[in-house]
């Protein structure tokens, strides 16, 4: 498996427990901040900046020409990979809406 790739990985896993740690702060908590507005901006950009790492490795893989983008497919620890970003994007979409929700108030 390619160095680089392992560090990518790494990061992924970190944006995953980022986004746990966040949930369960909401959990606890009924505010992170008091103001609903900017407990909603948190969430938000917690959430979008989640989901920009597996959409720049998408969008590297666009650009990777067919053979490589073969053996990109081919390989399990990068199968593994690409899987990962899949996770890491939808967990980020997740955040993303629960931000959004928290520009409304607390449901509890």
């Amino acid at each position: 498996m390619n160095p680089d790739v392992s560090r990518r990985t790494a990061h992924l896993w970190l944006m995953l427990v980022l986004a746990g740690c966040y949930a369960v702060i909401l959990n606890v908590l009924p505010s992170l901040t008091g103001v609903a507005l900017l407990d909603g901006t948190l969430g938000l950009s917690l959430g979008l900046y989640i989901c920009s790492h597996p959409a720049a490795a998408s969008i590297d893989l666009f650009y990777l020409d067919r053979l490589m983008l073969h053996r990109l497919a081919s390989e399990w620890a990068d199968f593994r990979w690409l899987l990962l970003n899949i996770v890491v994007m939808l967990v980020g979409c997740l955040v993303t809406v629960a931000g959004a929700t928290e520009f409304v108030g607390p449901t509890r």
